[in-house]
């Protein structure tokens, strides 16, 4: 059974990738490249130290033996505000905004009005009272 795996692994030609062949010997100026075999396609992934990013996307693959999937990502300081913090705050103040334009009109619909209370609508059964209970 083993000889039947091995076979076919020398047929097929899959293999793994060892840290040499990523990208600088799997160095990088503020941080270093990873190994990833478990995946179908073995890839190197670049992992940035404290205080930085990647500049790119950090996962590679090759293409073939001279050229990988895009371009070769660096290290770079991290940005003061993150693109991520800049998204939770948008989604933030456009549920707020939503929140303030979407009172008026629950509030009305209820039967709210800035007249006071509409006759036989939902407010006027709360302020009447339940008779039916």
């Amino acid at each position: 059974m083993l000889s039947v795996v091995l076979l076919f692994v020398l047929v097929s030609g899959v293999q793994g990738m060892n840290i040499t062949d990523c990208p600088d010997n799997g160095q990088s100026a503020n941080g270093n490249w990873i190994v990833d075999n478990t995946k179908e396609v073995p890839r190197c992934v670049l992992k940035c130290d404290k205080g930085y990013e990647p500049d790119n996307c950090h996962v590679l693959r090759r293409k073939d033996p001279q050229t990988w999937n895009q371009q070769i990502p660096h290290c770079v300081n991290e940005t003061w505000i993150t693109w991520k913090s800049m998204a939770k705050a948008g989604i933030a103040v456009a549920a707020g905004a939503g929140a303030v334009v979407a009172a008026p009109v629950v509030l009305s619909a209820a039967g709210f009005t800035s007249a006071g209370v509409a006759a036989g609508s939902i407010a006027a059964g709360f302020q009447a009272g339940f008779k039916y209970l």
